[in-house]
């Protein structure tokens, strides 16, 4: 496929599927659009790349902040701490660094390595590690298909780099995480060093221009007055190979939530208007992992729970849910990179403590 310039009128639709795509996780998107939008009005060119483009021994690298998803609404990001880590990498690199590439295209962080790209000059590859967001940086794609995630270079706000060379990418990942939590809950990251031949292997492919369409087809669907989210389910299943659930149309009753480890986790309960309506209940640790109706699981990770605007199918964050919200849940289908047997391992329900197997929704899940 063709590369392509972003442009202020992708902004708002990227930031849709970004919000999509992220099961109310990664990050609220809007500050990264905000930031994008200036960049953009300022010059910058920020090119995007297919996986196909890269040649076998390039060198791409996993780009995203680490923290909990209200610390990356509250502190503002910083130019160079980005600059900083990706220079950082750079000195630890065989060869001269080619593209970046999102470890998430879910939420704040699909659209980080666009940010990054707009700064250091680098192109950013049409694909991501995950498809979706998840609640770790060892639960990408890269980890699960036996990539290293050394050296990782870990970078504050005010410039300092911290260079991890050698560890299993659980350990990075609980090392990463505890920096964060030092740096104010909140960190960039830059690892896995991969080649073109691995991206093209084991990222899920060309998952920016899926967001940007995501993000096209809800303000599409909200515009049709019959049945929003059919219009929504039919453009996602016939333009873009996801298959689309309606798991609830109600008002959220309550919300409970903590921070744990750097982790906002907690739960949500949408409940059907009318006395005898049924309810659901979401679990979340940054994204919707689990959701259940009467103590059985209905959906799981990592097909993706989202939750809509009844009216617009704005996308709203597990950290922006609020008592009294007339809500849609919706559940997407995970790519199928991220559920063979040995993807489910690390990012299927057992992997969070859930004590049942993953089943895709609508039997298929789709074929993206």
């Amino acid at each position: 496929m063709a590369d392509w310039y972003l442009a202020s009128e992708d902004l708002d639709d990227l930031a849709l599927g970004c919000a999509m795509l992220g099961s109310g996780g990664g990050g609220d998107p809007h500050y990264a659009v905000t930031l994008l939008r200036a960049m953009l009005a300022r010059g910058a060119t920020i090119r995007i790349i297919d996986p196909g483009a890269l040649s076998d021994d390039d060198i791409a690298v996993n780009v995203g902040y680490v923290g909990a998803p209200f610390t990356l609404i509250e502190k503002l990001i910083a130019d160079r701490e980005i600059v900083a880590g990706i220079e950082a990498m750079q000195t630890r690199l065989p060869a001269p660094l080619r593209a970046l590439i999102a470890s998430e295209i879910g939420g704040f962080n699909g659209l980080v390595p666009l940010i990054a790209g707009g700064l250091t000059g680098l192109p950013v590859i049409d694909a991501d590690g995950m498809g979706r967001a998840f609640p770790r940086s060892d639960q990408v794609a890269f980890a699960i298909y036996g990539h290293s995630a050394t050296p990782t270079v870990v970078s504050g706000e005010r410039g300092e780099a911290i260079v991890i060379e050698s560890g299993s990418c659980d350990r990075v990942e609980m090392l990463v995480r505890a920096l964060s939590v030092a740096m104010g809950s909140k960190c960039f990251a830059v690892d896995y060093p991969l080649s073109g031949r691995d991206i093209r292997a084991h990222a899920v492919p060309r998952t920016v221009s899926l967001a940007r369409g995501i993000g096209a087809d809800i303000r599409a669907a909200a515009g049709d007055a019959h049945d929003p989210f059919a219009a929504l389910s039919e453009s996602l299943r016939v333009r873009r190979g996801i298959d689309c659930l309606l798991l609830i149309d109600g008002i959220v009753m309550g919300r409970e939530h903590g921070t744990d480890g750097g982790f906002d986790v907690g739960s949500a309960i949408v409940k059907e208007p009318g006395s005898g309506g049924r309810a659901v209940t979401l679990d979340f640790q940054n994204e919707f992992l689990v959701a259940w109706q009467d103590g059985a699981p209905l959906v799981s990770t990592p097909d993706i729970i989202s939750v809509v605007d009844s009216d617009t199918l704005t996308p709203i964050t597990s950290d922006a849910i609020r008592y009294g919200q007339r809500v849609k849940v919706i559940a997407l289908s995970a790519p199928l990179l991220m559920r063979s047997a040995r993807a489910l391992a690390s990012v299927g329900p057992r992997a969070f403590g859930y004590a049942f197997d993953y089943r895709p929704i609508s039997g298929g899940g789709g074929d993206r």
